[in-house]
């Protein structure tokens, strides 16, 4: 933008005044490397492409090319900014499409479905793109899942979180026509009533989303001997789950690295001590679980300690028990006793 340069041409002046002797090579490629640093520091964060890699790749034609290098672009993120207009986007993916291997377009509002076809055509001809984010779309409707299915048999991570008319036939057609499909994001889609096409092949799943599908019978994940052995993540609503069912959680899912439990409301001191033996977990939530004593608490953070497997590493990354209104004092003071040093979010 205008402003970004601007802010680059008084950074340069500036530098230039602060050592009158130094003079500025007219070309570009020459420019040592603290120029080029400082100019990036005005155009924004590494991790924002609209502040970084785009605006500087405008600043030259040798820049261009370099901006342009597939490796630069195998993971675009673009969730939430909405700085783009539809035709930059789709200008930007007609550029690097062919490099993108994990695309995140999750909250864009200027996009519809006519947008994100676009944008996937140029992204699909050799159907290498993994990982596709859809969600919270609020204008991209289950018709652009028939161009996934068509373009990308490839995908192995697909979020659609909030799609308001995503059904049951839906979900089971994806599932059928993306073989290697292995994480699922459907949080918040509260037409879902149907677990079957997760518990058809449970060994193929490496992550499920399932928070907020309200209508979901999730207690049929936890039925019959079949185990999702390849499961690391799992986020769910337990309104309609008791006590055992949840305490057969640690059995059914026993690779689970992140669990997350809404509306807990029957986890007991019973089944909060089974969750203890998931060996490998080092994120959890669980929110509304009023059962538990504080000495439930504080004897599982103990041992969970135990069972941890050597190469999970130390402490916890997530830890979320909001409203569970006796955990205290014991259980935090169990769980200090411990240093966190991953620890990014505590609730």
């Amino acid at each position: 933008s205008s402003f970004c340069l601007a802010r680059v041409a008084h950074s340069l002046t500036r530098r230039c005044q602060e050592q009158p002797a130094m003079a500025v090579p007219l070309d570009m490629a020459d420019w040592p490397d603290a120029i080029h640093i400082n100019v990036l520091q005005n155009l924004g964060a590494p991790s924002e492409i609209a502040g970084y890699l785009w605006p500087y790749s405008c600043l030259c034609r040798s820049l261009r090319s370099s901006a342009l290098l597939a490796t630069l672009w195998r993971h675009v993120d673009l969730a939430d900014d909405c700085t783009y207009p539809v035709q930059a986007l789709q200008r930007l993916m007609r550029d690097v499409g062919q490099a993108v291997r994990w695309l995140s377009l999750r909250g864009l509002e200027c996009l519809d479905d006519d947008a994100v076809r676009t944008m996937l055509d140029k992204l699909s001809r050799d159907n290498q793109l993994v990982s596709l984010d859809l969600g919270r779309l609020t204008d991209v409707s289950t018709e652009i899942l028939a161009t996934v299915c068509h373009h990308l048999p490839n995908l192995r991570e697909l979020g659609v979180e909030s799609m308001a008319d995503l059904e049951d036939p839906h979900l089971q057609e994806l599932c059928l026509r993306c073989p290697h499909l292995e994480s699922i994001d459907v949080r918040f889609c509260e037409q879902l009533a149907d677990v079957s096409c997760f518990t058809k092949h449970p060994g193929r799943w490496r992550c499920l989303q399932l928070e907020g599908c309200f209508r979901l019978n999730v207690g049929r994940l936890f039925e019959g001997s079949s185990t999702f052995c390849s499961l690391e993540e799992l986020s769910l609503d337990a309104e309609d789950l008791d006590a055992p069912a949840l305490a057969r959680l640690s059995a059914v899912c026993p690779r689970l690295q992140s669990l997350a439990v809404s509306f807990a409301a029957e986890l007991n001191c019973d089944a909060l001590s089974s969750l203890a033996k998931l060996s490998s977990l080092d994120s959890l939530a669980l929110k509304k679980a009023a059962k538990p004593s504080d000495e439930a608490w504080a004897a599982f953070f103990c041992e969970q300690r135990k069972h941890r497997a050597e190469e999970v590493g130390p402490g916890w990354r997530l830890l979320n028990f909001g409203e569970c209104e006796q955990f205290c004092d014991g259980a935090a003071t169990t769980l200090a006793i411990e240093p966190q040093p991953r620890l990014r979010e505590l609730d």
